[in-house]
């Protein structure tokens, strides 16, 4: 088969008749075959629960889409610049939004109409520059990971979220100041970010062992620290 022959084209129109669709997953195992959008998509179903469209050719969802019935949102490796035109789109039921890989993803929704979010995973979304404040307004939130979002500079300054167990600011640079976290949080990353940390003698004993050298009160860049909150809390006692 020729490479010309995998490039699948659809109409903006495809799903037009698929009034009922619940769940849409597009994505393959084979890597030389891909789906084009010459015209860009004009209709998703308001009815879809869950959307799984890795390699998504457009740079965003068409604007008639209503996602109130959306569950599950995963799109790998998108051509997305913005998830949807409009500002004031709600998200009801959204639990899950994985973009991860949209390396032109430049804007990510406002999180006041987004209640029940349970995990935000933005790896790799190098041209994204900003992660809402209004993110606090998601009570549910599990897990945030923004590994790898060089260019991502506005971050909550408070992240105080008693659902919330995950922080992943892997090789964000521009970050610089650890949010306010809850002692809900168990894994938290932030090797290769810009964030600096004042650490006093009572973590002594604790850093010792992570990081080999500690005394007194010291300053540390952090180039190449995870910890675990549970763990840290257990040394300071």
């Amino acid at each position: 088969m020729s490479q010309v022959s995998r490039i699948i084209q659809l109409s903006p129109k495809v799903f037009e008749e698929m009034n009922n669709l619940r769940l849409l997953r597009i994505y393959s195992m084979d890597a030389s075959w891909y789906l084009e959008l010459p015209q860009g998509l004009e209709y998703l179903p308001n009815t879809l629960r869950l959307l799984h469209w890795d390699l998504y050719p457009s740079p965003s969802l068409p604007s008639n889409f209503r996602p109130d019935s959306i569950v599950y949102l995963k799109m790998h490796e998108s051509r997305l610049t913005q998830l949807w035109q409009g500002e004031n789109v709600r998200l009801v039921n959204l639990k899950v939004c994985d973009l991860r890989e949209s390396k032109e993803l430049v804007k990510i929704m406002d999180f006041s109409g987004v209640p029940n979010l349970e995990i935000l995973d933005l790896l790799g979304c190098c041209s994204l520059v900003e992660i809402p404040p209004s993110i606090q307004l998601c009570r549910k939130l599990i897990m945030i990971i923004v590994w790898g979002c060089v260019n991502l500079c506005g971050f909550p300054s408070d992240l105080r979220l008693t659902s919330l167990e995950e922080v992943n600011l892997y090789n964000c640079p521009r970050i610089t100041e650890l949010p306010k976290l809850p002692s809900t949080v168990r894994n938290l990353s932030f090797q290769k970010s810009g964030i600096t940390l004042q650490v006093q003698s009572s973590f002594r004993e604790f850093l010792f062992r992570e990081l080999s050298a500690v005394a007194g009160a010291i300053t540390i860049t952090c180039l190449m620290l995870m910890f675990h909150v549970e763990d840290a809390k257990q040394t300071k006692r």
